[in-house]
């Protein structure tokens, strides 16, 4: 996703773009549909602590609020794509 990144995407655009990249990987890589969406929501828990590390990391270099805030939204995506893929959460 980083090749066509949108710096300022909606939800909306953030959640489609990262399920079709996931199906499209899925499928240039011959994977069937044996766990269906839950690889993608690992796949976010693991993004969610990374990010998490890596505002630990930059809070401690620096005491900018933009920095930490930039940090805060980008991992505000890990928490809402495994939010919208489950059925228990749809609008």
């Amino acid at each position: 996703m980083a090749r066509f990144h949108l710096p300022f995407a909606s939800e909306a655009e953030t959640v489609y773009r990262s399920v079709c990249m996931f199906l499209l990987a899925r499928e240039l890589v011959g994977v069937g549909e044996a766990h269906g969406f839950a690889r993608l929501t690992d796949l976010y828990e693991n993004l969610h602590v990374v990010n998490r590390d890596m505002s630990r990391r930059l809070g401690a270099a620096t005491r900018t609020d933009p920095a930490r805030n930039a940090m805060a939204l980008l991992d505000s995506y890990t928490t809402l794509l495994p939010a919208r893929s489950n059925p228990r959460c749809r609008n």
